[in-house]
C-alpha cells in the first residue's frame, strides 16, 4: 500500500484522466482491508499458538503433579510396609513372650504336680510307717502281754496248786500227826521232802519267770529301735516337710513373678495394640486421603485431558481454517501484487508514451 501511494502520488499530478484517481483509491482501500484482514488472521493465529503453548505448559504441570503424587503414593506404600513389618515384628515378639509364659506356666504346673506328688508320697510313707509301727507295737505288746499273762497265769496256777497241795498235805499231815503220834517223824521227813519239792518247784518257777523276764529286754530293745527309727523317720519327715515348704515358697515366688510377668506382658500388649490401632488408623486415613486425592486427580486429569483434546481439536480446526484463510489471503495478496505490478507496468508504459509525446 505504501509503495503504491509513493508510486502513484507523483502520477496524480501528471494524470489528466478523471478515472485514474478513483481507480487507485479503490485499489488502496481494498488492499488496506485485505492487509488488515491478514493481520487479524495472523494475530488470531498467534493467540491460538500462545493458547496451545499455555495448554502444553498446563499439561506439563499436571504431568509433574502426577509424578509427585506417584512418588507420594510410593512413599506412603513404603511407610505402610515399614509399619506392617514393625507390626509383624511386634506380633512375633508377643508370640515368643506368650510361648515363654506358656512354658513358665507349664513348668509351674509341673512343679505343683511334683510338689503334690512329693506330699502324697511323704504322706503315704508316713502312713505306711505309722501303720507298720502301730502293727509292730501292737504285735509286740500283744505278744508281751500274752506271754506275761501266760507266765503269770502259769505262776499263779502253780502257786495255787502248790499252796493247795501244801495245805492239803499239811492238813493231812496234821491229821495224821494227831492220829498217829508214832508216825510223826516220818511225816516230818515227808513234809521236809515235800518242802524240798516245793522249794525246787518254786526255784523252777523262779527260773522260768526269769527266763520269761529275760525275753522282755529284747522286746524293749526292739521297741526302742522302732522308737528310734520312728524318731529318725519323723526327722526325715520334718526335713521333707521343710523341703516341701521351701518348694512351696519358691513356687509361690515363681508364681508371683510369673503373674507379674503376665501383668507386664498384658500391659505391654495393650499398649502395643493401642499403638498399632493408632498407626493403622493413621495409615488408613492417609491411604484413604491418597486414594481420594488420586481419584480426584485422575478425574481432573481425565477432564483436563478431555478438555485438552477438545481444545486441540478446536485449535486444529481453527488452525486449519486460519491456514485456509492465510492461503486465501496469500493468493489474494499475490493477485493484488500482480495487479499492482500490472498497474505499474501500465503507468510505466503511459509515462514512456507521455515522454515520447512531449518530445514530439
Amino acid at each position: 500500500m505504501d509503495y503504491t501511494d509513493i508510486y502513484l502520488r507523483p502520477r496524480k499530478k501528471e494524470s489528466a484522466s478523471p478515472q485514474e484517481p478513483l481507480r487507485s483509491a479503490q485499489v488502496d482501500s481494498a488492499a488496506e482491508s485485505r492487509v488488515e484482514w491478514m493481520l487479524k488472521g495472523a494475530f488470531s493465529v498467534q493467540q491460538l499458538l500462545d493458547r496451545v503453548e499455555e495448554l502444553s505448559a498446563r499439561v506439563c504441570m499436571f504431568d509433574e503433579k502426577m509424578v509427585n503424587l506417584t512418588k507420594l503414593v510410593k512413599l506412603a506404600q513404603g511407610i505402610q510396609e515399614e509399619k506392617e513389618a514393625d507390626i509383624r515384628f511386634q506380633q512375633q515378639e508377643l508370640l515368643s513372650r506368650l510361648k515363654r509364659l506358656e512354658q513358665a506356666c507349664a513348668r509351674l504346673e509341673d512343679m505343683e504336680t511334683f510338689k503334690q506328688f512329693i506330699i502324697s508320697k511323704v504322706q503315704e510313707t508316713l502312713e505306711d510307717a505309722h501303720q507298720a509301727f502301730l502293727s509292730d507295737l501292737a504285735k509286740i505288746r500283744a505278744d508281751g502281754e500274752e506271754q506275761a499273762a501266760r507266765t503269770k497265769q502259769r505262776i499263779e496256777n502253780t502257786v495255787s496248786d502248790v499252796r493247795r497241795d501244801v495245805e492239803e498235805r499239811i492238813a493231812s499231815l496234821w491229821g495224821e500227826a494227831e492220829q498217829k503220834d508214832l508216825s510223826r517223824q516220818e511225816a516230818q521227813d515227808t513234809l521236809r521232802e515235800k518242802l524240798r519239792l516245793v522249794e525246787s518247784s518254786l526255784r523252777d518257777l523262779e527260773m522260768s519267770v526269769g527266763r520269761d523276764y529275760s525275753r522282755v529286754p529284747p522286746l524293749q530293745e526292739k521297741i526302742d529301735g522302732i522308737t528310734q527309727s520312728l524318731s529318725s523317720l519323723e526327722q526325715k519327715v520334718d526335713k521333707t516337710a521343710g523341703t516341701v515348704v521351701t518348694l512351696g515358697n519358691e513356687a509361690k515366688q515363681a508364681r508371683a513373678l510369673l503373674m507379674e510377668e503376665i501383668e507386664t506382658t498384658r500391659q505391654w500388649v495393650t499398649r502395643n495394640l493401642q499403638r498399632v490401632k493408632q498407626h493403622v488408623e493413621v495409615i488408613s486415613s492417609d491411604v484413604e486421603q491418597l486414594h481420594n486425592g488420586r481419584a480426584d486427580l485422575s478425574a481432573r486429569i481425565s477432564r483436563i485431558s478431555c478438555q485438552a483434546d477438545m481444545e486441540c481439536k478446536k485449535l486444529r480446526s481453527q488452525l486449519s481454517q486460519k491456514a485456509l484463510v492465510a492461503d486465501a489471503l496469500d493468493n489474494l495478496v499475490q493477485k493484488e501484487f500482480y495487479k499492482v505490478e500490472d498497474v505499474a507496468l501500465r503507468h510505466q508504459s503511459l509515462r514512456t508514451e507521455v515522454g515520447a509525446v512531449k518530445d514530439v
